[in-house]
């Protein structure tokens, strides 16, 4: 079996990790400690938000790779990707659901059957559409889960353009498309930061066009040989990219700087993607894959375990709170991936044939 690590860039794998935990750092403002005793205070790590960005740019250049069949009907490639982009979340999106719906019963929450049924059309990606209502209002079990479905609804509009119009859609249609957006955003509201609804669409939208962009600039960039002077001097570039955004973030507020701060990211995600920096072999050993899958579990759980200490309110201080919530993040998050891990390799596996012959028909070879 070929090692899965080795079709995956260790660097984005990498930061994708560290910016889920700037989400988690972002997300400690709503503990009571830190809420109580400080309220609208102290605004620091306000702009953590700024890695979703991160993720929906990622997204982007992933969704632009070339199809592995371009020959398939457009009907036929579009179901194909986006049931495999679906198979490759809900794994980790149940888990996050029932351990959700789990722990919001518990602490008092409501019935569970009555929250599953009102957060059904969650488990389909439409948290953002805000179809699901529950007691008057818009129900989700995933605290942040609204990016995964703006960003599977974005996919589900961007493909069929450039499944069909790859060219005219890489060099036309997405670099308008993103400046228009962006445009009206900055007019509208003077920053990106939305999270429901048609703005969140649109949000991942034009950040996924970001994305594509990059892709199309980083297949010429791996055309051309650069020296050791210049790898050093990308390698650099990109660092400081990151750490930009992650110091600024920690300081500055959502505002009309998130325009820079996407440019910012789409240089330090390129540098990543193309191969001529030396985060290529900094990051080659397996365990940046292991962030890699890592940080989509701690974003899908990290939520529910933050409202949970709300709903405690323990006696302890803010460090103590924080470090509770990290420490069961990451053990619910390597319990999640490693049950995935065991499933999958029993589900391909003897009794995975034995269960699926139960459901399906085989046809005999002739």
């Amino acid at each position: 079996m070929k090692n899965e690590s080795a079709k995956r860039n260790g660097a984005i794998d990498f930061w994708r990790f560290i910016f889920a935990i700037l989400v988690v750092l972002r997300h400690l403002r709503l503990l009571p400690p830190f809420f109580y005793v400080h309220g609208d205070e102290y605004r620091w790590l306000e702009g953590y938000t700024i890695a979703v960005e991160f993720f929906f740019i990622v997204s982007g250049y992933l969704l632009a790779r070339p199809p592995k069949n371009p020959s398939l009907p457009l009907g036929k490639a579009f179901f194909d990707f986006m049931w495999g982009k679906y198979k490759s979340i809900f794994p980790a999106y149940l888990f996050a659901y029932i351990f959700a719906v789990t722990l919001s019963s518990y602490t008092g929450g409501g019935n569970p059957l009555k929250l599953i049924a009102c957060s059904v059309y969650e488990l389909l990606f439409l948290q953002v559409t805000g179809i699901s209502h529950y007691n008057g209002g818009v129900y989700f079990a995933i605290y942040g889960g609204w990016y995964i479905s703006a960003m599977f609804i974005g996919m589900a509009v961007i493909f069929p353009l450039l499944y069909a119009k790859r060219d005219i859609f890489l060099n036309i249609i997405a670099p308008i498309t993103a400046i228009g957006i962006f445009a009206y955003m900055s007019h509208t509201y003077g920053k990106i930061n939305d999270t429901m609804y048609l703005n969140a669409i649109l949000r991942g939208i034009s950040e996924m066009l970001t994305g594509c962009i990059v892709y199309n600039i980083c297949e010429k960039i791996k055309k051309v040989n650069v020296t050791v002077l210049f790898s050093l001097l990308l390698t650099g570039a990109e660092f400081a990219c990151y750490g930009c955004i992650i110091v600024c973030g920690s300081f500055m507020q959502r505002s009309d700087l998130d325009f820079v701060a996407i440019l910012i990211l789409a240089l330090g995600i390129g540098i990543s993607f193309s191969g001529k920096s030396y985060s290529v072999k900094i990051f080659s050993h397996n365990i940046f894959s292991t962030l890699g899958k890592l940080s989509l579990a701690v974003y899908l759980i990290h939520g529910r375990w933050i409202i949970l200490f709300q709903w405690l309110n323990l006696p302890l201080s803010l460090t103590e709170t924080a470090i509770l919530v990290f420490a069961l993040t990451f053990a619910s998050a390597f319990l999640c991936i490693s049950l995935i891990d065991v499933l999958k390799l029993r589900f391909n596996g003897k009794w995975g044939q034995r269960i699926k012959a139960l459901f399906i028909k085989q046809t005999p070879q002739t």
